[in-house]
């Protein structure tokens, strides 16, 4: 029985998340309160910037900053149930940094910028990303990743791993 049903079942009295996919259906039993916030979800990627090309600032600033549409990946992904994310930290935590107005989505400006770092038609920056099934929303931003970075010709490839319980 997944949570959802669970809970509408009366079977549990609470649960600790609820997939997206199942909030705005929750939201309308009378019986039902559920909660949510600026930083009850957060997605990131991360780079390992020991390794090359990651440890290029160029290439991360093209593919974090310039090549990805936050605004865009959280309306498709999260259902209206989150904003745009850039690190870490939620909006309205200490230390947020909103970075939006410095990295808007310009695939052209990634590209330019990949170009300096020596990927271009014939040589293309070439990555993978594995998501986990864990999180429903997390294969959506994958796909819609690899669309938004094709643009700047950008090649990344994704998988989701399968997620086991301890």
């Amino acid at each position: 029985m997944t949570r959802a049903t669970a809970l509408r079942a009366g079977e549990v009295d609470y649960v600790s998340w609820l997939p997206r996919e199942h909030a705005d259906r929750a939201m309308k039993e009378p019986k039902i309160h559920v909660w949510m916030g600026k930083g009850s979800s957060t997605a990131f990627s991360a780079f390992n910037v020991s390794r090359k090309p990651f440890d290029d600032p160029r290439v991360r600033i093209a593919l974090a900053g310039y090549g990805i549409n936050r605004r865009a990946i959280a309306k498709a992904a999260l259902l209206g149930h989150g904003g745009p994310q850039w690190g870490f930290l939620p909006p309205g935590a200490k230390g947020f940094k909103d970075l939006s107005e410095l990295y808007p989505y310009d695939p052209e400006k990634a590209t330019a910028l990949l170009k300096e770092a020596g990927f271009h038609e014939q040589n293309p920056l070439k990555y993978s990303l594995i998501t986990h099934a864990g999180e429903s929303a997390l294969p959506t931003m994958a796909a819609i990743m690899k669309a938004q970075l094709a643009k700047a010709g950008v090649q990344l490839t994704s998988r989701s791993s399968t997620v086991r319980s301890t």
